[in-house]
C-alpha cells in the first residue's frame, strides 16, 4: 500500500518486504522518507519531484510511522534506516553481490569500506568515491559505469543524493541505485546509536542532538514541531474533503 505524506507517496512495507522488493527486476531506484526529508521536500519542489521519480520510497523512523497512523488510521511497519542497512548487507553477502559507494567524507567511507570487508567478506566492493572529492559528475558516472556494480549506494545527503540519482539514473549502469544518506556514518562507527531502549523508543534523534547540537538543532528542535504541524494540516484537509462528500 502507498500513502501520500506531504506530497510524497510512501510505501507501507516491512524490513523483509522491502529487501525482497529491492531485488525485483522492475525496481531500480530506492530512497527513504523521514521527518527531515519530508520537511525539506515540502518546501523544495525540485527535491519533491526528484523523490517522486524513485521506484520505491520507504518510511524511515518512528515520526513517519506515527504520521502514517494519524493520517490513515493504519499501522505501518516501523523501518529504521540504521537497522535496515545491516540487514541489506547481510543479504548482499549471501548473494555475493558487487557494490559501489559514492558519498560521505573520505575518512567515513574508508572506515565503512573496511567494516564491510571484515563483516561481509563475500560482498565485492568494486569501487568508492567520497562525496567531497573534486570530481565532476561525468567522471563519477564514468567510473561507476566502468565497474558496472549490481548496487550503487549514494550517501551525499538530502537533497543532493535524491536530485543526483533522479538526474542520472537512466545513464548509470547499476542494477539498483539506493540513497542511504547518513547510513555510512552508522556503518563506519562514526555515529553513535545509543542504547537499545533508546532505539526502541524511537529517540535516537536525541542522541544525535546531544552529540552534535549545532548540526541537528534546526533539524529536530525546530523540524519536529514543524513536521507535526504540517501533518495536522494535512489531516484537517482530509477531514474537510470527507465532510464535503
Amino acid at each position: 500500500m502507498k500513502a501520500d505524506l506531504l506530497g510524497i507517496n510512501i510505501t507501507f512495507i516491512s524490513y523483509e518486504e522491502l529487501l525482497n522488493s529491492i531485488f525485483k527486476s522492475d525496481i531500480k531506484t530506492v530512497t527513504y522518507a523521514n521527518q527531515y526529508v519530508l520537511n525539506e521536500s515540502f518546501k523544495n519542489e525540485k527535491l519533491r519531484k526528484s523523490i517522486q521519480s524513485f521506484d520505491l520510497v520507504h518510511a524511515d523512523g518512528i515520526g513517519v510511522q506515527k504520521a502514517l497512523k494519524r493520517l490513515y488510521n493504519r499501522s505501518a511497519p516501523r523501518v529504521n534506516g540504521s537497522d535496515l542497512y545491516y540487514r541489506f548487507f547481510e543479504k548482499l553477502n549471501e548473494k555475493l553481490s558487487s557494490i559501489f559507494i559514492y558519498g560521505s567524507e573520505k575518512d567515513v567511507i574508508d572506515k565503512a569500506v573496511k567494516f564491510i570487508k571484515n563483516k561481509y567478506p563475500k560482498i565485492i566492493i568494486s569501487g568508492f568515491i567520497d562525496g567531497y572529492e573534486d570530481v565532476s559528475d561525468e567522471k563519477i558516472i564514468e567510473e561507476i559505469n566502468r565497474k558496472s556494480p549490481e548496487i550503487l549506494f549514494v550517501a551525499t545527503g538530502t537533497p543532493n543524493q535524491e536530485e543526483w540519482i533522479s538526474k542520472y539514473k537512466q545513464i548509470i549502469k547499476a542494477s539498483k541505485i539506493i540513497a542511504i544518506g547518513g547510513g555510512l556514518r552508522v556503518i563506519s562507527g562514526d555515529r553513535h546509536r545509543g542504547p537499545v531502549f533508546i532505539r526502541k523508543a524511537g529517540l535516537e534523534w536525541l542522541v544525535r542532538l546531544f552529540e552534535e547540537p549545532v548540526r541537528y538543532f534546526k533539524r529536530y528542535v525546530i523540524g519536529i514541531p514543524l513536521f507535526i504541524t504540517r501533518i495536522n494540516k494535512q489531516k484537517n484537509i482530509q477531514r474537510k474533503i470527507l465532510n464535503e462528500k
